[in-house]
């Protein structure tokens, strides 16, 4: 109680603005009293002052806005309480992260899935041991929860007003602070990575986080939520009747989950751009280096037409949500429609081979038609936070050469993933033999067999300075999987493979999508070509612009327009009358 009674003071005389429970003297003037209770025991009593609002836990919708809030408010809290500290505060405490090697030994409490996460999270927490010890450390308040979060009473525009119950406060980390605020704020979220990004960002504009705070963040969060409940698997056999102590226990579960499935190098990479770092810190190394090679776009492709021994040159085309050239939406994913066009365009200009499309934001229809299949473990359309959102901000770049047009190594490298591209049709499941280190590997691939319609390739490289990036070649035809194994070495120029034919079962243009990457977040599964388009940034840093290698003025993208300006111009020159909604 003295801890806490000092620690009170301390926040409340702060200069900085932080609403904090005031402690009211008694009439012996002291802050702490005595009293008995009904037994005749002496206890300890302390009155402080009434702060109004509600508790978080009753608040619905919890908005990004609230979340910043909740953010700035706990950074705040973090930053009045820099400079400090008691003897009390450095103390043995269950919910202290640092101190959370605990709940290993109460591992067995769980079985199947849930002990695999666990553990995994362990694992994870164990390996980062070295950095974390060596981050700042400050007493903090610990214990951001949703029952400990007080916001306005503004149905329109809430706000959290305070942070109350220090009795957890400890010295630690003072990345664990945030860690807590983030595990509770983004309970329920379909996305909560993007919820989590709100609180970082609001956090940051209070108190400066750091880049290996950033780094270690994911893996924090987890871990509160493992001793979470750890706390409630043991409170059920302690207390069976008291429900309140496992009130987070279902909630804590459903994001240990979620958050697995998130994968830790994008949510580092997505911290960073919350605190307005660059997303991927070799980003800028890489972009210098690129700018210097000596590639061109006639490098990536070989001549696909027998009659002639030009080197390709490529043509803009425009596929975006606005483009005048792309029509409707029954052009485009008519297949035979959307090849004439492309044919015209090509043969207006002497063969040029149509490209593009980097960063651009396609219609949901094309996607469906043209990225869907590719990615069957991702759907286009998808639940946000506040709605339906739609991957539609495309990645690399589509050339849309025809079939049969060899495909080369702009780099040397190694093979590092192949798959057959899922194609239309019901999946099944092609088993493709491979020899890795003089050993037998059986890789399995989504697709139709020997029918599917195209392949995919992601060979690694490195630059002269060790920084290693990837680039992705999509759309191959299916034969080059039986030349060219994981692990396979590919020298710079190396034919790949051919463009792959349009089939029955892969009615879709004939294109190879090339696409370049600093790293390979979510791995598990097909890499992303399209995303949400609030990734935009983050991505952008992750897969830099595959033009940084040929520097063709055909295949510059116009910057995206600004969200700001664009909303001002509607308001200045479109009616109310024709507003959708009222």
């Amino acid at each position: 109680s003295q801890f806490q009674q000092a620690l009170l003071d301390h926040v409340n005389t702060s200069t900085i603005p932080v609403v904090c429970p005031k402690t009211v003297l008694g009439v012996d003037g002291k802050s702490i009293t005595s009293i008995l209770d009904d037994a005749g025991n002496p206890r300890l009593v302390r009155l402080l002052t009434w702060i109004d609002g509600r508790l978080w836990s009753d608040v619905n919708p919890v908005t990004d806005q609230l979340l910043k809030s909740l953010g700035r408010q706990a950074g705040q809290v973090t930053k009045a309480l820099q400079g400090f500290d008691h003897d009390l505060a450095h103390r043995n405490l269950v919910w202290d992260l640092a101190q959370a090697g605990w709940t290993r030994d109460h591992r067995a409490l769980f079985s199947g899935e849930q002990q695999e996460t666990i553990d995994f999270f362990y694992h994870r927490f164990t390996q980062i041991q070295s950095v974390y010890q060596g981050l700042r450390k400050s007493v903090v308040h610990n214990d951001a929860n949703d029952n400990n979060v007080v916001v306005t009473e503004d149905r329109v525009c809430p706000k959290v007003s305070a942070i109350i119950d220090y009795g957890d406060a400890v010295y630690t980390q003072i990345v664990n602070d945030l860690a807590v605020a983030v595990a509770y704020a983004v309970m329920g979220k379909p996305e909560p990575l993007a919820a989590a990004l709100c609180v970082v960002k609001g956090y940051h504009a209070a108190f400066p986080l750091e880049a290996p705070e950033l780094a270690l963040l994911h893996t924090l969060v987890a871990m509160r939520l493992v001793i979470s409940v750890t706390k409630s698997a043991l409170n059920r056999i302690k207390e069976p009747e008291n429900t309140y102590l496992r009130i987070s226990e279902k909630p804590a579960w459903d994001l240990l989950a979620q958050w697995r499935a998130v994968d830790e190098a994008l949510a580092h990479y997505s911290f960073r751009q919350a605190c307005g770092m660059t997303p991927h810190p070799g980003e800028s190394g890489f972009v210098d280096w690129a700018g210097r090679c000596d590639t061109q776009f006639s490098d990536l492709l070989g001549n696909g037409s027998a009659d002639s021994g030009a080197a390709p040159v490529p043509v803009s085309v425009d596929l975006s949500v606005g483009s005048p050239w792309l029509g409707h939406a029954k052009d485009y994913t008519d297949p035979d429609r959307l090849a004439f066009e492309l044919g015209c365009l090509s043969r207006q200009l002497n063969g040029a081979v149509p490209a593009g499309g980097y960063l651009e934001y396609r219609p949901e229809p094309f996607l469906k038609t043209y990225e869907a299949g590719m990615e069957a473990q991702r759907a286009v359309r998808a639940e946000g936070n506040s709605g339906p959102v739609c991957r539609s901000l495309h990645l690399g770049m589509d050339v849309w050469a025809k079939p049969g047009t060899p495909v080369h190594a702009l780099f040397e490298g190694r093979v590092v993933h192949v798959r057959m591209e899922a194609s239309d049709g019901p999946a099944t499941e092609t088993e493709i033999e491979t020899k890795a280190e003089g050993e037998t590997e059986t890789k399995t691939a989504t697709g139709i067999g020997a029918r599917a319609g195209s392949a995919e390739l992601v060979l690694a490289h490195r630059t002269p300075v060790g920084m290693r990036f990837y680039t992705l070649y999509g759309g191959l035809d299916p034969e080059c999987l039986s030349r060219l194994d994981k692990e396979r070495a590919v020298e710079k120029g190396e034919t790949l493979g051919m463009v792959a034919a349009r089939t029955a079962v892969n009615p879709r243009v004939p294109h190879l999508h090339f696409q370049v990457m600093l790293d390979l977040p979510g791995q598990g599964c097909a890499f992303p070509r399209v995303v949400f388009p609030d990734q935009r940034e983050v991505w952008k840093s992750i897969c830099p612009a595959p033009n940084l290698f040929f520097k063709d003025p055909a295949l510059e993208r116009e910057p995206a327009p600004d969200t700001g300006k664009v909303l001002s111009f509607r308001r200045q020159h479109l009616g109310q009358s024709l507003s959708l909604s009222y």
